[in-house]
């Protein structure tokens, strides 16, 4: 069976606060969107590389409907308290995310954590926008 990702709105207004839960209940990632964009927002190359860290047998990414988030059963199942990540998950996690982004960008893990968590989201930002112009202006 193909795990999920949820992609949901934390908030009933046109734009606000998206998150990415794994049926694992770990949290992958967020972003600030409008509700009508959140399937773009949440679908980047930069997210989807995460994504298939976390679920390299792949995975289906499902939209829920703020008003449908309370009575979601995988969701519900996914945010539940018994599925919350250990302490332990989440540091390993950590690494393998610190690791794929070293790698990403041509750096040892320890020359990435040298810089600040912004200077590292514009590094990133920086490196797949350059992939997905070219992935666009190949498919163009």
């Amino acid at each position: 069976m193909t795990k999920k990702i949820y992609l949901v709105m934390n908030t009933p207004m046109p734009v606000g606060h998206a998150v990415a839960i794994a049926e694992s209940g770990m949290e992958l990632g967020a972003a600030i969107c409008a509700a009508e964009d959140l399937l773009t927002a949440m679908n980047t190359t930069a997210a989807r590389s995460l994504y298939d860290m976390y679920y390299p047998d792949g995975y289906e990414l499902e939209v829920v409907a703020f008003k449908d988030a309370f009575s979601h059963e995988g969701l519900q199942a996914a945010i539940a308290d018994e599925n919350a990540p250990t302490e332990e998950e989440l540091k390993e996690f950590s690494e393998k995310t610190f690791a794929l982004f070293a790698e990403t960008l041509g750096m040892t893990v320890e020359e990435l954590m040298k810089n600040s968590d912004i200077e590292i989201g514009n590094m990133l930002h920086d490196h797949y926008a350059a992939l997905e112009s070219k992935e666009s202006d190949a498919a163009a």
